[in-house]
């Protein structure tokens, strides 16, 4: 008799199956394997397996899946010939059974290859065990204990267990929960949505088909997928419940997509990558390449909403900055107002400032740049500015930004009114001292 002490006990195992039926079709095999009966522990766990792919197809034909509803269509047409009395009907049925895991791999994909190869084992002694023609009369088949229970397991972890998904099939709904305008872009509440769908428990061949479908869709044209933040957020979400599969996906995915993505689609290879920390981590030279040249030379548009996201790498900081320091008026206001590029603005937008020659210039200048940053300017920043009519000739004084920008600094808490004053006095501008 097998030793008690094993690795998982399989009443715990029958405890995964996923319907009752499959319970009551297995219950049978663990009997067979108690009473030391092992060929009929295989016969019956094969039994229970046919039964159980039947039954998963049936369920998918029931909710609308085209290729499953054919297959068992004609299974159970063989059935209703058999009824009556056709007994080519039977060839055909048995042959139905005899590639019923091939068809539930190749056209189901209910499988994966490794799994495949353990249930044709299962089939293969299968026949030893119920075909004596097989082997010599005096000598029967005698599967071990040890593969007994080996076919057991399988059987329930690759098959029972199992929910009935399809792969493409599986794929698409998960698609269209992620194209939904409903799903969320933050990425505690996306693995909240994609626990409740075929992810909860999936196969490695389902995460790696996910994982492409929300890559390539991010690019698809007339997709509902196309450039759709949610797609981001997914698969962020998707990584952190099947991290192992997804992120060496991901990776070799991603280095494709910014060898054969278009000039036109780059910005979105660019955001894959900075949004994606596993992404960036994976991208070689060759490609981080690219972002970096898509930094330097990107129209502003396009580049704008980037670089939050480069200037926090470390190897795209400098030239991030660097672009900074060009934007134009209008440009660095956006980096201000709609991308949080405040604190590495400024610089950029006092040098803009300070070199105005017009007050309608230094008006627009202050309102965009200025203003907004006030509260976030050193003392050193603050002198800058007030000494650049001496130092630049810049055509501030008079302006009305210029005078708002000095009563502004009553609430800066970088500096004093002392300060403040002594710095008027420094560079002639004592007329502009408040009274105490």
């Amino acid at each position: 008799m097998y030793r008690s002490e094993r690795l998982t006990d399989l009443d715990e195992l029958v405890l995964k199956c996923r319907t009752q039926q499959s319970k009551e079709y297995i219950a049978e095999a663990l009997a067979c394997y108690r009473a030391g009966a092992y060929r009929a522990v295989i016969v019956n766990t094969w039994i229970a397996i046919v039964y159980d792919l039947i039954d998963k197809l049936r369920e998918l034909s029931i909710s609308g899946d085209k290729g499953a509803k054919k297959l068992i269509d004609d299974f159970e047409n063989h059935q209703k010939q058999i009824d009556d009395g056709n007994e080519q009907a039977i060839k055909a049925a048995l042959e139905f059974e005899r590639n019923i895991l091939k068809i539930s791999k190749e056209e189901m994909q209910f499988f994966d290859k490794q799994q495949y190869i353990d249930l044709e084992r299962l089939r293969e002694d299968r026949h030893r065990c119920a075909h004596p023609s097989f082997h010599r009369i005096e000598e029967p088949y005698k599967p071990s204990a040890e593969q007994a229970r080996m076919h057991l397991r399988n059987a329930i972890l690759h098959v029972l267990a199992q929910q009935p998904i399809q792969g493409k099939a599986a794929i698409d709904r998960v698609l269209s929960l992620v194209s939904s305008s409903y799903f969320p872009t933050g990425v505690d509440d996306a693995v909240i949505q994609l626990q409740g769908s075929e992810l909860k428990n999936p196969k490695d061949s389902l995460v790696k088909g996910v994982v492409d479908a929300l890559l390539f869709g991010f690019f698809e044209e007339n997709s509902p997928l196309k450039f759709n933040s949610s797609v981001l957020s997914a698969l962020k979400a998707v990584i952190l419940l099947q991290r192992q599969v997804a992120e060496e996906r991901i990776a070799h995915q991603t280095n494709k997509i910014f060898r054969d993505v278009s000039d036109n689609e780059l910005i979105g290879a660019v955001f894959i990558a900075l949004d994606i920390p596993e992404a960036w981590s994976a991208l070689n030279e060759a490609s981080k390449g690219k972002v970096d040249s898509f930094i330097k030379l990107a129209p502003s548009d396009n580049a704008l909403p980037i670089f939050r996201h480069s200037i926090k790498k470390e190897e795209l900081e400098e030239v991030t900055k660097s672009r900074i320091s060009k934007l134009n008026e209008e440009e660095l206001s956006k980096c201000i107002n709609q991308y949080e590029l405040s604190h590495h603005a400024i610089d950029r937008a006092i040098e803009i400032y300070t070199n105005v020659k017009s007050w309608n210039s230094a008006n627009s200048a202050y309102e965009k740049l200025i203003k907004p940053l006030t509260k976030l300017f050193t003392k050193e920043n603050i002198e800058e500015i007030i000494s650049s009519p001496k130092e630049k000739s810049s055509d501030l004084l008079g302006s009305g930004g210029f005078h708002s920008f000095l009563e502004s600094l009553e609430e800066q808490s970088s500096i004093t009114k002392k300060e403040i004053d002594e710095m008027l006095d420094q560079h002639d501008l004592s007329r502009y001292k408040k009274e105490a």
